[in-house]
Protein backbone atom coordinates (compact mmCIF):
# COMPACT_ATOMS: atom_id res chain seq x y z
CA UNK A 1 0.00 0.00 0.00
CA UNK A 2 0.82 3.70 -0.90
CA UNK A 3 1.10 6.26 1.86
CA UNK A 4 -2.06 7.69 2.82
CA UNK A 5 -3.60 10.67 2.84
CA UNK A 6 -3.26 13.35 5.79
CA UNK A 7 -6.48 12.10 6.97
CA UNK A 8 -5.78 8.81 7.41
CA UNK A 9 -7.37 7.44 3.71
CA UNK A 10 -6.15 5.19 1.44
CA UNK A 11 -5.32 6.38 -2.08
CA UNK A 12 -5.87 2.91 -3.31
CA UNK A 13 -9.22 0.82 -3.50
CA UNK A 14 -9.02 -1.52 0.03
CA UNK A 15 -10.33 -5.03 -0.03
CA UNK A 16 -13.53 -5.08 2.56
CA UNK A 17 -11.18 -6.65 5.38
CA UNK A 18 -8.50 -3.55 5.32
CA UNK A 19 -11.34 -1.26 4.18
CA UNK A 20 -12.67 -1.56 8.07
CA UNK A 21 -9.53 -1.04 9.74
CA UNK A 22 -8.56 1.62 7.03
CA UNK A 23 -7.97 5.04 9.81
CA UNK A 24 -5.71 2.04 11.49
CA UNK A 25 -3.80 1.50 8.91
CA UNK A 26 -3.23 5.01 7.91
CA UNK A 27 -1.82 5.91 11.52
CA UNK A 28 -0.17 3.07 11.76
CA UNK A 29 1.55 4.15 7.91
CA UNK A 30 2.46 7.61 9.35
CA UNK A 31 4.07 6.45 12.57
CA UNK A 32 6.27 4.18 10.17
CA UNK A 33 7.28 7.16 8.51
CA UNK A 34 7.56 9.26 11.60
CA UNK A 35 10.12 6.74 13.63
CA UNK A 36 11.93 6.33 10.07
CA UNK A 37 12.51 10.31 10.46
CA UNK A 38 14.39 9.73 13.80
CA UNK A 39 16.67 7.30 12.29
CA UNK A 40 17.34 9.16 9.34
CA UNK A 41 18.58 12.61 11.40
CA UNK A 42 21.04 9.99 12.87
CA UNK A 43 22.40 9.15 9.82
CA UNK A 44 22.91 12.63 9.04
CA UNK A 45 24.18 13.47 11.87
CA UNK A 46 26.96 10.39 11.90
CA UNK A 47 27.66 10.42 7.86
CA UNK A 48 31.15 12.46 6.92
CA UNK A 49 30.86 13.28 3.36
CA UNK A 50 32.97 15.27 0.89
CA UNK A 51 35.06 18.37 1.91
CA UNK A 52 33.58 20.82 -0.02
CA UNK A 53 29.81 19.89 1.05
CA UNK A 54 28.46 21.46 3.96
CA UNK A 55 32.07 21.51 5.75
CA UNK A 56 32.36 18.10 5.87
CA UNK A 57 28.73 17.36 8.12
CA UNK A 58 25.21 16.88 6.77
CA UNK A 59 22.31 19.16 8.09
CA UNK A 60 20.40 17.46 10.60
CA UNK A 61 17.37 17.40 7.76
CA UNK A 62 19.53 16.45 5.19
CA UNK A 63 17.39 13.40 4.10
CA UNK A 64 14.10 13.73 6.15
CA UNK A 65 13.49 16.76 3.90
CA UNK A 66 14.63 14.50 0.92
CA UNK A 67 11.73 11.97 1.90
CA UNK A 68 8.25 13.43 2.23
CA UNK A 69 5.01 11.66 3.49
CA UNK A 70 2.83 12.66 1.12
CA UNK A 71 5.02 13.92 -2.32
CA UNK A 72 5.13 11.21 -4.78
CA UNK A 73 7.71 8.86 -3.66
CA UNK A 74 7.94 5.60 -3.57
CA UNK A 75 7.50 4.29 -0.20
CA UNK A 76 5.09 1.10 0.67
CA UNK A 77 3.79 -0.60 3.69
CA UNK A 78 3.35 -4.29 2.95
CA UNK A 79 1.08 -6.81 4.69
CA UNK A 80 2.53 -10.44 4.80
CA UNK A 81 1.38 -13.91 5.83
CA UNK A 82 2.82 -17.14 6.32
CA UNK A 83 0.76 -20.02 6.92
CA UNK A 84 1.26 -22.43 9.24
CA UNK A 85 3.80 -24.84 8.75
CA UNK A 86 3.84 -28.50 9.71
CA UNK A 87 6.69 -28.98 11.54
CA UNK A 88 8.80 -32.34 10.68
CA UNK A 89 11.56 -33.65 12.95
CA UNK A 90 14.26 -31.19 12.34
CA UNK A 91 17.67 -32.43 10.69
CA UNK A 92 20.70 -31.47 8.70
CA UNK A 93 19.39 -31.06 5.75
CA UNK A 94 16.71 -28.49 6.94
CA UNK A 95 18.63 -26.32 8.80
CA UNK A 96 18.79 -23.96 5.79
CA UNK A 97 15.29 -23.95 4.70
CA UNK A 98 13.39 -21.12 4.35
CA UNK A 99 10.40 -19.35 3.99
CA UNK A 100 11.67 -15.91 2.45
CA UNK A 101 14.87 -16.36 0.61
CA UNK A 102 18.42 -13.77 1.69
CA UNK A 103 17.89 -10.46 -0.36
CA UNK A 104 18.42 -6.67 1.06
CA UNK A 105 15.75 -3.66 -0.17
CA UNK A 106 16.06 -1.48 -2.39
CA UNK A 107 14.64 1.55 -0.37
CA UNK A 108 16.38 3.79 2.17
CA UNK A 109 15.27 1.86 4.89
CA UNK A 110 13.35 -0.65 5.53
CA UNK A 111 11.07 -1.56 9.40
CA UNK A 112 9.66 -5.14 9.86
CA UNK A 113 9.34 -7.58 12.48
CA UNK A 114 12.53 -9.72 12.90
CA UNK A 115 14.04 -12.23 10.52
CA UNK A 116 17.65 -13.43 10.40
CA UNK A 117 20.41 -11.02 9.41
CA UNK A 118 23.49 -11.86 7.71
CA UNK A 119 25.88 -8.60 8.63
CA UNK A 120 28.65 -8.19 6.18
CA UNK A 121 31.19 -8.60 8.48
CA UNK A 122 30.37 -11.82 9.39
CA UNK A 123 29.84 -15.40 7.61
CA UNK A 124 27.06 -16.76 9.03
CA UNK A 125 23.58 -15.93 9.97
CA UNK A 126 22.01 -14.48 13.30
CA UNK A 127 18.84 -14.17 14.79
CA UNK A 128 17.04 -11.56 15.34
CA UNK A 129 14.08 -12.71 17.43
CA UNK A 130 10.84 -10.92 18.75
CA UNK A 131 11.97 -10.05 22.07
CA UNK A 132 8.82 -7.75 23.60
CA UNK A 133 5.58 -6.56 21.66
CA UNK A 134 7.05 -3.74 20.30
CA UNK A 135 9.55 -4.94 18.90
CA UNK A 136 10.67 -3.28 15.30
CA UNK A 137 13.86 -4.54 13.08
CA UNK A 138 15.10 -2.02 11.35
CA UNK A 139 17.52 -2.68 8.18
CA UNK A 140 19.19 -0.45 6.07
CA UNK A 141 18.26 -0.60 2.25
CA UNK A 142 20.75 -0.69 -1.09
CA UNK A 143 19.77 2.84 -2.04
CA UNK A 144 21.80 4.20 1.56
CA UNK A 145 24.30 1.98 0.76
CA UNK A 146 25.06 3.50 -2.80
CA UNK A 147 24.18 7.28 -1.93
CA UNK A 148 26.55 7.15 1.18
CA UNK A 149 29.52 4.90 -0.92
CA UNK A 150 28.88 2.38 1.02
CA UNK A 151 29.28 3.42 4.67
CA UNK A 152 26.31 2.77 5.62
CA UNK A 153 25.91 -1.09 3.84
CA UNK A 154 22.17 -2.41 3.41
CA UNK A 155 21.66 -5.18 5.61
CA UNK A 156 21.17 -8.71 4.08
CA UNK A 157 17.61 -10.87 5.86
CA UNK A 158 15.54 -13.59 5.33
CA UNK A 159 13.13 -15.60 6.71
CA UNK A 160 14.09 -19.20 8.02
CA UNK A 161 11.36 -22.14 8.38
CA UNK A 162 10.46 -22.77 12.28
CA UNK A 163 12.80 -24.54 14.25
CA UNK A 164 10.13 -25.26 16.84
CA UNK A 165 6.38 -25.88 17.64
CA UNK A 166 5.55 -22.44 18.37
CA UNK A 167 7.05 -20.69 15.26
CA UNK A 168 5.75 -23.34 13.17
CA UNK A 169 2.25 -21.58 13.91
CA UNK A 170 0.65 -19.14 11.08
CA UNK A 171 2.40 -15.79 10.71
CA UNK A 172 1.65 -12.19 10.15
CA UNK A 173 4.34 -9.76 9.26
CA UNK A 174 4.05 -5.51 8.43
CA UNK A 175 7.27 -4.19 6.66
CA UNK A 176 7.57 -0.59 5.98
CA UNK A 177 9.52 0.66 2.99
CA UNK A 178 10.72 3.99 2.61
CA UNK A 179 11.97 5.79 -0.63
CA UNK A 180 12.48 9.41 -1.14
CA UNK A 181 10.86 11.89 -3.05
CA UNK A 182 10.68 10.89 -6.61
CA UNK A 183 12.77 13.65 -7.89
CA UNK A 184 15.42 13.51 -5.34
CA UNK A 185 18.98 13.60 -7.37
CA UNK A 186 21.18 10.69 -5.54
CA UNK A 187 24.58 12.99 -5.33
CA UNK A 188 27.27 11.40 -4.11
CA UNK A 189 27.64 12.19 -0.76
CA UNK A 190 30.94 10.83 -0.13
CA UNK A 191 34.81 10.48 -1.51
CA UNK A 192 35.55 7.54 -2.81
CA UNK A 193 37.78 5.68 -4.98
CA UNK A 194 37.77 3.71 -8.10
CA UNK A 195 37.68 0.52 -6.04
CA UNK A 196 34.31 1.86 -4.06
CA UNK A 197 32.86 3.18 -7.18
CA UNK A 198 33.36 -0.44 -9.19
CA UNK A 199 31.87 -2.20 -6.40
CA UNK A 200 28.84 -0.46 -5.91
CA UNK A 201 28.56 -0.42 -9.85
CA UNK A 202 29.11 -4.38 -9.43
CA UNK A 203 26.66 -4.70 -7.33
CA UNK A 204 23.92 -2.49 -7.79
CA UNK A 205 24.41 -1.94 -12.09
CA UNK A 206 24.35 1.75 -11.69
CA UNK A 207 27.19 3.75 -12.11
CA UNK A 208 27.81 5.96 -9.14
CA UNK A 209 29.16 9.12 -10.91
CA UNK A 210 26.45 9.05 -13.19
CA UNK A 211 23.18 11.73 -12.37
CA UNK A 212 20.37 9.73 -10.68
CA UNK A 213 17.00 10.27 -9.90
CA UNK A 214 15.39 8.49 -6.44
CA UNK A 215 12.41 7.26 -9.05
CA UNK A 216 14.90 6.27 -11.72
CA UNK A 217 16.81 4.14 -9.09
CA UNK A 218 13.75 2.20 -8.08
CA UNK A 219 12.85 1.98 -11.72
CA UNK A 220 16.54 0.59 -12.66
CA UNK A 221 16.77 -2.57 -9.26
CA UNK A 222 12.59 -3.10 -10.58
CA UNK A 223 13.47 -4.20 -13.89
CA UNK A 224 16.39 -5.81 -13.04
CA UNK A 225 14.91 -7.89 -10.32
CA UNK A 226 12.30 -8.94 -13.45
CA UNK A 227 14.08 -9.16 -16.32
CA UNK A 228 13.80 -12.56 -16.98
CA UNK A 229 9.87 -13.00 -15.94
CA UNK A 230 7.91 -13.98 -19.03
CA UNK A 231 3.83 -12.41 -18.18
CA UNK A 232 1.60 -15.45 -19.62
Amino acid sequence: MRPFTETDEAKQPLPPTLKANEKAIGEFMKSCHELCMKILEAFALTLKVKPFLWSCVLPKDFFTSRHSYNRPQGSILRLLYYPETALRELDVDRQNDIRAGAHSDYVTTALSVPAEVHPKSQNRWLDAPVTSSDTVLVNIGDLMEFWTGGRFPSTIHRVSLPRTQEDARERYSIAYFLHPDDDVLLERLTEDGDDVNARLKARFGVDPNEPLTAKQWLETRLAATYAGRKDE
